[in-house]
Formats: structure tokens, C-alpha cells, sequence
């Protein structure tokens, strides 16, 4: 990643695929209501749930999803390891994309669990706030409160 003048404000909303679609819907409403959280971009993940739960979301937010191949349910063999370096992965080249803006990415749910890990005091918060600068990221729950 490059030095980041400004940081990049990732929301990594988890996303179940037990129940996706009144998720979705019920994060766009989260998100919705808090006005001052403006969103440059929203990505989902390519597969159906993802594209699915975008369009829903997008719909509530006003902004279109935008695919990105990382954001997938990581295999059921896939490692801690394996699953930090895909979500390092998706939050580097976001955060180079989006210096000084905030945006909103659907993650699989596992995919966060596994890749932040308990220690990061997020687990089961819908919304996980990552912002990333040149000194690294930080990790909260919720969302960030100005954008």
C-alpha cells in the first residue's frame, strides 16, 4: 500500500448468508439513518448473495454496487491466515483507491470473523469501521461518526 496523505475510511458491513436479503435490507436502513455518513462507493462481492444484497443497499443509499472479487465466502479449508491475507488484500487496494473518502463494502461475514479475529472486539457487529493511513489500520464497531 502507499503512503496515504489522507486516510481511507473503510465500513465493512458483515454480511450473513443465512439470512442475506433482511440483512441487507436492515443494514441499508442503518446506514441510512445516520445522513452524515456519506458513502463515496459501495462494493459487493461477484456471487449472487452479494450482488443481491448490493442492490438492496444501493437502492436504500442512492449509490450503485460496484463488484469486487474479493469480497467472497472464503472456502470451508481456508485457514485464519488464509482469510487475514484476502481481507488485507480487499483493504489495501480499497484504501489506496480511496484516500480522504469513506466507503461501504459488503463482506461475508466469515470473512471479517476470520480475518480481524476476536481480539479486534468486533465480532458480530453489523458495521466495522477500518480506517486506514500510513501508520496502519484501526479497527472499531460502528460507524465512523463524520464523514
Amino acid at each position: 500500500m502507499s503512503d496515504l496523505h489522507c486516510p481511507a475510511t473503510l465500513v465493512l458491513a458483515r454480511l450473513p448468508y443465512h439470512d442475506p436479503i433482511d440483512a441487507a435490507g436492515a443494514l441499508g436502513a442503518l446506514v441510512a439513518g445516520r445522513p452524515s455518513v456519506r458513502f463515496a462507493r459501495l462494493y459487493a462481492g461477484p456471487d449472487d448473495t452479494g450482488m443481491t444484497c448490493g442492490a438492496v443497499v444501493g437502492d436504500v443509499l442512492g449509490v450503485p454496487p460496484t463488484t469486487l472479487t474479493g469480497l467472497t465466502v472464503p472456502p470451508a479449508e481456508a485457514d485464519r491466515a488464509e482469510c487475514r491475507f484476502a481481507l488485507e488484500e480487499v483493504v489495501g487496494t480499497l484504501a489506496d483507491l480511496h484516500r480522504g473518502e469513506t466507503v461501504l463494502v459488503l463482506v461475508p461475514a466469515a470473512l471479517v470473523d476470520a480475518g480481524l479475529g476476536s481480539a479486534s472486539g468486533t465480532v458480530d457487529a453489523p458495521l466495522v469501521t477500518v480506517v486506514v493511513d500510513a501508520d496502519g489500520w484501526s479497527v472499531r464497531s460502528g460507524l465512523p461518526a463524520t464523514s
